[in-house]
């Protein structure tokens, strides 16, 4: 497949989903398009069968270009290498254990961002599914923008302008010569956040009405996504969330020299600290909250308690938990 032919490289990261990548896989091959496309496929070592069922299907799927990790790197040095591998003008992006819903996705966004070139990419909606492919009961993201046209203004250091199985944007990593590695990588996990930040600085992104991916998510460590497990389970979240936030507010300001609206999501992380601090009491909780506390601006954050523990107590109800 020549370089020019290439329109849209499809990025996949997958780690230990043996019982939903066969799917994931199925849902990019059957897409109908007037135009050639590449599938990556970074297994991060897994230890279940998934990445011999990424090499399988390879062998009779041309367009399927496995990169099997002998040792596990994290998902975002995984994201970024393969970011640096794809030839197309465009990225998509899909996990291993979600799938695409509609086999006109790739099109369609294709031919928004051909007849668009303001924009920098395009999102759509997305499903919440559980593990068996079930909607979920909640379909409600509260990191995810809901608006049409997404801007720097809409990150507020944290919110994305769709999940990542709907995203597709112009290439920004060819010819880049690693620029991007910094921003992409400061976290071992979390990447979106970093991309929506560099995209934004860059261009708005449009969000298509069209439901056409499915995001599988779970109570079960087996229904989620290696970071979401990670994540969820780690009890120093809150810091290292603040300690990425911190990274991504200085490389906002220095490199992207933009503001990013960081100063709201630290406001955020510290009505979460002393709202952790008192449901389950530690050391921990009381350290980060002072930290934020003295690190930003005292008056405001605790103006914002009483709000911030009524917005928690609705976010709670919204998820059904």
């Amino acid at each position: 497949m020549e370089q020019e032919s290439i329109t849209v490289s499809v990025l996949m990261l997958s780690y230990n989903h043996v019982h939903y990548i066969r799917q994931a896989l199925n849902s990019i091959l059957t897409q109908q398009t007037d135009f050639q496309f590449e599938i990556l496929v970074g297994d991060d070592a897994s230890q279940d069968g998934t990445a011999q069922i990424i090499s399988d299907t390879a062998q009779n799927e041309l367009q399927l270009h496995p990169v099997l990790r002998p040792r596990n790197i994290g998902a975002t040095r995984n994201l970024y290498n393969l970011q640096m591998r794809a030839r197309g003008a465009y990225l998509a992006y899909l996990e291993g254990d979600d799938y695409w819903c509609d086999t006109h996705k790739l099109q369609k966004q294709v031919d928004f961002l051909m007849a668009h070139p303001n924009y920098i990419g395009c999102t759509h909606r997305c499903r919440m599914v559980d593990e068996l492919g079930e909607p979920h009961k909640s379909q409600y993201l509260s990191w995810i923008s809901q608006k049409e046209r997404y801007t720097l203004e809409d990150f507020h250091g944290f919110v994305l302008p769709g999940h990542a199985s709907t995203l597709m944007h112009r290439n920004i990593f060819l010819n880049s010569d690693g620029a991007y590695e910094a921003i992409i990588t400061m976290h071992p996990l979390i990447g979106d956040r970093s991309l929506s930040l560099l995209l934004a600085s860059q261009g708005a992104v449009y969000q298509l009405s069209d439901i056409m991916s499915c995001y599988r998510f779970s109570h079960t460590a087996e229904g989620r996504n290696a970071t979401a497990v990670a994540y969820t389970h780690n009890t120093n979240r809150i810091r290292e969330d603040y300690d990425y936030t911190k990274k991504l507010e200085a490389y906002a300001f220095q490199m992207l020299g933009v503001d990013g609206g960081f100063s709201a999501h630290k406001k955020s992380l510290f009505v979460s600290a002393v709202w952790a601090a008192f449901k389950h009491p530690n050391t921990e909780s009381f350290q980060i909250a002072a930290q934020i506390l003295r690190e930003g601006q005292p008056f405001d954050y605790l103006f914002a308690l009483p709000a911030g523990a009524l917005h928690k107590l609705r976010e709670k109800h919204k998820q059904g938990s």
